[in-house]
C-alpha cells in the first residue's frame, strides 16, 4: 500500500509537491510516533500531509527544511532537529522504524483545537477573526468514521477524549 501512494504521488507530478499522506502509527490504541516520510524502495519518497502543512506554514517565516548538523539524513527545521525514530529507542526495542518515524511531543495537546462545522463557516456566520492568519484544515470528525485515536495527554479536557485523524495530524 505505500508502494501504490507513493506511485501516486509520481503519476501526478502536477500536484506531487502539494500531496501528502495521511497514515497515522497507532501503539495499540495511542499515537506517540508520527511519520515524515515513506519510501517505496524504488527511489520515490512521499511526504506526510502533516509536514506539507508544517513545511507552508513556516515558509512564510522563512523557515526551510535542510539536513541537521549532526547528521545529514535527519531533518532539520529553524533551531530544530527531528531525530528519526530507532528501532532500539526505549521500550520500542524490536520495534519497525521504517520510513522516517519520530517521536511525538504533545506540548500543547491539552488546548485543543478550534473546531468550526462547515455549514456555518459557508454562511458566514464564523467570526473571520477566529479563523484570520491561521491553518485551516477540513476534515471528517463524524462518529461513524473509524477515525480517532489516544494521545498520551492527562488533563481535564482530554482524560478519556480521543483526537480525530485530522487532529492527530
Amino acid at each position: 500500500e505505500v508502494a501504490k501512494g507513493v506511485t501516486l504521488l509520481r503519476a501526478l507530478p502536477v500536484f506531487s509537491e502539494r500531496l501528502g499522506f495521511n497514515d497515522v502509527l497507532p501503539d495499540g490504541d495511542t499515537v506517540r510516533r508520527g511519520l515524515l516520510f515513506l519510501d517505496d524502495g524504488r527511489d520515490d519518497v512521499g511526504w506526510s500531509f502533516a509536514l506539507r502543512l508544517a513545511l507552508s506554514w513556516l515558509a512564510g517565516a522563512g523557515v526551510h527544511p535542510s539536513p541537521a548538523p549532526e547528521n545529514a539524513d535527519w531533518l532539520r527545521l529553524g533551531p530544530t532537529t527531528i531525530q528519526p525514530f530507532s528501532s532500539d529507542d526505549g521500550g520500542y526495542v524490536g520495534q519497525d522504524d521504517a520510513g522516517y518515524q519520530f517521536m511525538v511531543d504533545f506540548p500543547n495537546a491539552a488546548r485543543g483545537f478550534d473546531e468550526f462545522r462547515l455549514g456555518p463557516l459557508l454562511r458566514g456566520e464564523i467570526d473571520p477573526a477566529r479563523i484570520r492568519d491561521r491553518v485551516i484544515i477540513v476534515g471528517v470528525t463524524a462518529d461513524s468514521l473509524p477515525d480517532f485515536f489516544h494521545v498520551p495527554v492527562a488533563s481535564a479536557l482530554s482524560l478519556g477524549k480521543t483526537w480525530s485523524g485530522i487532529e492527530a495530524q
